[in-house]
């Protein structure tokens, strides 16, 4: 129970920071990259604290006995390992504060690179949480008070979680319209360097009253795409249950 509750701080712990590193004009340029350091380091214990299930479901994998939702969660978190390789690559080759003079393949445009990996794992974590939901809610039933947060019975906090759904929705549908965008953009030329995403030449700076809103609008946007995945993984189920039965 110890390990689990651990293992529950940390991933939020990750879940904050990740939110966290998609504003940079925010929360500085400086934060973006030192955290995005820890983040991997972070990521790193992850794997090393899920290496039973990391190896028990590659010898399933080889031996061809993993399937469904284990198959689907396999390809995912190694799918999101690529994408988090790529975001540390390409945001490393567009660094303005850590490693500014580090410019190599200037024929790639490694700043739309950057964009899409990151709205991608954006994409792909909101899928994982959906997927591991039940796990979440375990854990959180153990906590009197988050226990009260995910129930959802209480009136206020159903038309809470409705207008969080909404707002999540909407900008659900932006950032699939920037992952559009920007994949076009990732083939028009290469980049000229990390001012093309944010313009902002004070690398330092931070805007505390710009953080909340920032992080309470990705926060929703990674509780819609984990309760659309949820709600189609019970939908599956209640399916296979009724041709079954």
């Amino acid at each position: 129970m110890k390990k689990n509750r651990f293992k529950f701080c940390f991933d939020l712990t990750i879940a904050i920071t990740f939110i966290l590193l998609f504003a940079p004009g925010v929360t500085s340029i400086a934060f973006h990259e030192i955290a995005s350091i820890f983040l991997g380091a972070a990521l790193i214990i992850h794997l090393v604290l899920n290496k039973e299930w990391i190896i028990g479901m590659s010898k399933k994998m080889f031996s061809r006995r993993i399937k469904g939702k284990s198959l689907l969660s396999y390809v995912l978190n190694f799918t999101l390992l690529l994408v988090m390789f790529i975001i540390m690559v390409s945001g490393l080759l567009i660094s303005e504060v850590i490693f500014p003079n580090f410019r190599h393949f200037p024929s790639i445009n490694w700043v739309a690179l950057h964009i899409v990996s990151a709205v991608l794992g954006l994409l792909i974590v909101g899928i994982h949480l959906g997927l591991h939901w039940n796990w979440i809610k375990q854990i959180g039933n153990q906590q009197p008070k988050l226990k009260k947060l995910l129930s959802f019975r209480k009136p206020s906090i159903k038309k809470l979680s409705r207008l969080i759904l909404i707002i999540g929705t909407i900008f659900l549908f932006v950032q699939i319209f920037k992952l559009t965008f920007v994949s076009i953009e990732l083939f028009s030329g290469p980049s000229l360097g990390g001012e093309e995403i944010q313009g902002n030449e004070n690398h330092f700076s931070v805007n505390l009253v710009g953080i909340l809103p920032v992080f309470a609008i990705y926060s929703f946007l990674l509780g819609s795409i984990a309760f659309y995945t949820h709600l189609l993984e019970k939908r599956t189920i209640n399916k296979k249950r009724t041709r079954t039965s």
